[in-house]
């Protein structure tokens, strides 16, 4: 019986598209709209719950789960440690059980449906994305207010706009190459939808993550070798952009870049001060780091700035949530990726995943984000490429 229910749902795509709709819930929705957020709240866990179901009597854990499982368990034990049973600890697993949702959504959807599953990530992030942009169009002074007074939009700030594009173009792709096609008429709608959504607000991050993906994937066209899109190398990008500008402090290096097109400040927006608050305070907890904190006491470690919420920096929030073994976690998340995705990079799928990819890893290297679990979905994509491979491209 069981089985006939997982095959049911998971080969059905209005099943697979509610289940990404119920765990990336808007950023307008999780903050203004209280009984909303609790029913997504229940969706997101019920829905969790039913394919916990289905994975028990179908998978063995692969090397991606119990990284993940891993990266958990350690962010879970220092949330408790630091904070006890605290609400934190409940922020901690809202924080987690989303992505655990993305990641085994996309695994078994790449086995059983890999057509309607691509399609399903599309089409969320695409309507995502359109109810962002009109949310800018309509409201250039934002929908609501955020606790430091910056306007805030369907997604959220501008900043975190690029965590669901990238997902949108990934899914897109992929999915327009399932349609046996180079380019498709929605495709150029959601990228210039994307394009509305970070121009008028001029997002930084946003448009230089969007400009790595389309040089990446424009040189992807005319340039074939190999080692240019294998995840390890992007890995290896973003570690030498952590140490030359976040370590380093190298920023001036691409003064023209950064005072001259994007007009900003070589302080990169205070970020640098920033982070030479968090390496103070991961200095004091290396190990473990200090947990899933609230907004307020994370700003009192940094010395009481309101706007100091966040790290600005992912590899820095993973070792301020988890220390060094949060980070070794991750790290091999990263490299099980890897080894599974650069085995078939000379797929033109596997090449818009990596891509994908690169753009986040550039995107972390000046932001952190508190919504990323699209990010952890497009890795559970690269994982999976085999399988969506195997799956055939459909007409």
């Amino acid at each position: 019986m069981i089985e006939k229910i997982r095959k049911a749902c998971l080969g059905n795509f209005w099943f697979l598209l509610a289940g990404f709709f119920l765990l990336w819930e808007p950023a307008y929705i999780k903050t203004q709209l209280y009984w909303v957020d609790k029913l997504f709240d229940v969706g997101s866990l019920l829905l969790l719950m039913l394919v916990l179901v289905f994975y028990a009597g179908r998978r063995k854990i692969t090397s991606f789960d119990w990284a993940l499982l891993a990266m958990g368990v350690i962010m879970s034990g220092s949330t408790l440690f630091h904070q006890g049973v605290s609400s934190e600890l409940w922020k901690c697993a809202k924080y987690m059980w989303p992505i655990l949702l993305a990641v085994l959504l996309t695994e078994m959807g790449a086995e059983e449906n890999p057509d309607g599953l691509i399609r399903a990530q599309y089409v969320m992030c695409f309507v995502q994305v359109a109810a962002n942009f009109l949310s800018v169009a309509l409201c250039p002074e934002g929908l609501y207010r955020g606790s430091d007074n910056e306007p805030q939009f369907w997604l959220g700030n501008e900043n975190v706009f690029i965590i669901t594009i990238l997902a949108g173009l990934c899914a897109g792709y992929l999915s327009v190459l399932r349609r046996k096609k180079k380019m498709s008429w929605d495709y150029v709608c959601f990228f210039l939808l994307s394009l509305g959504c970070i121009i008028p607000v001029w997002s930084a991050t946003g448009l230089i993550a969007m400009t790595v993906f389309a040089l990446a994937f424009g040189c992807s066209f005319l340039l074939k070798w190999r080692w240019l899109y294998m995840l390890k190398t992007y890995i290896g990008v973003w570690c030498a952009g952590f140490f030359a500008i976040t370590i380093f402090r190298l920023q001036f290096l691409f003064k023209p870049i950064i005072v001259g097109l994007l007009h900003k400040k070589l302080n990169l927006t205070r970020r640098t001060k920033i982070w030479n608050k968090v390496l103070k305070a991961v200095k004091k907890s290396p190990v473990w780091g200090y947990g899933v904190e609230s907004a307020q006491a994370f700003s009192e470690r940094l010395g009481g700035d309101p706007h100091r919420v966040h790290a600005h920096n992912y590899i820095l929030e993973l070792l301020m949530k988890g220390g060094a073994l949060l980070l070794i976690a991750f790290a091999a998340l990263l490299f099980l990726t890897a080894r599974k995705l650069d085995g078939c990079i000379k797929s033109r799928e596997a090449k818009v995943i990596s891509i994908t990819l690169l753009a986040y890893f550039i995107a972390f290297i000046g932001d952190s984000f508190e919504m990323r679990t699209l990010f952890y979905m497009v890795l559970a994509l690269g994982f999976c490429c085999e399988k969506l491979l195997e799956g055939g491209i459909q007409q």
